[in-house]
């Protein structure tokens, strides 16, 4: 379970970093908290939907941005990573 949350911190910084600071090492954190949700959401069920909308939510409601787009990418790569249970 612990390799999982770690792909999904990893995949979050690296792919879906919505405000565009993971070229600043000091910033490493700063999706880990969404990782977590994100793990706790499919550890209790969860499936594509609704980690598209959590994405979304995520961007538009908590952060105030315009959507990315990459929601339906980004939560597909999420659900391999739960699926592959690593």
């Amino acid at each position: 379970m612990i390799i999982e949350l770690e792909k999904l911190k990893a995949l979050l910084w690296e792919e879906w970093d919505p405000i565009g600071v993971n070229q600043f090492a000091s910033a490493k954190d700063e999706y880990d908290s969404y990782a977590f949700q994100l793990f706790q959401m499919l550890h209790a069920g969860a499936g594509l939907q609704d980690i598209e909308a959590f994405l979304k939510w995520a961007e538009q409601e908590n952060m105030g941005l315009n959507p990315t787009g990459v929601h339906s990418q980004i939560a597909e790569k999420v659900m391999n990573i739960h699926r592959n249970g690593q």
